[in-house]
């Protein structure tokens, strides 16, 4: 199966990184794409450089917005997208040339709704998978792939008419928090998530974003859609979504080795899937391991013991 994949990439002023992202993405191992660019009204040289890689390569099109945000850009671009397959990815990231072969491989082996990759970013530690996993309950699709903790969308490669049929779409004029209503819209209905190991994406910390400036860049604008933040409210809680999200943060979902003695337990280390390790002698954790997104904390007897600080390359 040799899927047409449409790239969705809405871009604001963001000529600097633009370029890095494209060549990445015309460079790809796997060439079955079209990369649909929407420019959000952008003020500096960001058109330019979109024309410029237009006349290059004719997988790409060229669109251009009002200033309305991330949200309505991504939904103008579902709209002319015609591949089998959608992928939401943001102008200051890159992915590895290869990523395209390596989700399709493991749509290949899954035939999911949704192909989950995996995500390098400083600070910040996503699972990488050891397989294909075919996740098919709610609780093993917010958990396997860590949806309940990382639901930003350009993790994720999307079937189209799965999202047609849903009408799943961005709550038009959010600027903040849209990715995650519609991740989470789309991870309750999907049949199917299947992970994509080795398929990596590069998610760069500018300082600039949306996702780090937002109190300044939402100054004087209302992040719109409240009757739709009402509604998804609701609906994690009907659906069991948020129940289950708050267990998995807490770490109640586990597993555990154990040596046991006349069926008592004496030794177990227990792996909780918030990255929280535990050392226990009869059933009383002696050290905790505990994972942050920058540091890992040690804990002795439930005492703080130190802090290691983790830079990721």
């Amino acid at each position: 199966m040799q899927p047409l994949i449409s790239v969705i990439i809405p871009v604001y002023n963001s000529a600097d990184l633009l370029t890095r992202c494209l060549n990445y993405l015309i460079n790809q191992t796997y060439n079955k794409l079209e990369i649909i660019i929407i420019d959000d009204g952008s003020t500096d040289n960001t058109p330019g450089v979109c024309r410029d890689f237009a006349k290059r390569d004719a997988r790409i099109k060229f669109l251009r917005q009002k200033n309305s945000g991330p949200a309505n850009a991504r939904n103008n671009g579902l709209g002319k997208a015609t591949g089998e397959y959608v992928h939401f990815h943001d102008a200051d990231d890159f992915v590895e040339q290869d990523y395209y072969e390596k989700m399709v491989a493991a749509l290949n082996q899954s035939h999911a709704d949704i192909i989950c990759g995996e995500v390098e970013e400083i600070g910040y530690f996503f699972p990488k998978f050891d397989r294909v996993h075919i996740c098919t309950t709610l609780e093993e699709k917010l958990s396997i792939p860590r949806t309940y903790m990382f639901n930003v969308v350009w993790r994720y490669m999307y079937r189209r008419d799965f999202l047609v049929q849903h009408n799943l779409q961005y709550p038009k004029n959010m600027f903040v928090g849209e990715d995650t209503m519609f991740m989470m819209y789309a991870t309750y209905y999907a049949n199917t998530i299947a992970t994509a190991p080795g398929a990596v994406y590069h998610c760069i910390s500018n300082p600039d974003s949306l996702g780090k400036n937002y109190k300044q860049i939402m100054n004087g604008r209302e992040n719109g859609a409240i009757a739709d933040s009402n509604k998804y409210a609701d609906f994690i809680k009907k659906t069991g979504i948020a129940d289950i999200t708050e267990r998995l943060r807490r770490g109640v979902l586990d597993r555990s080795e154990r040596l046991e003695f006349f069926h008592i337990p004496i030794f177990a280390k227990k792996f909780y899937t918030n990255g929280t390790i535990k050392y226990c002698f009869l059933n009383l954790p002696i050290v905790t391991k505990k994972q942050g997104h920058n540091r890992i904390k040690y804990y002795l007897c439930g005492v703080y013991v130190f802090r290691k600080f983790i830079t990721i390359a």
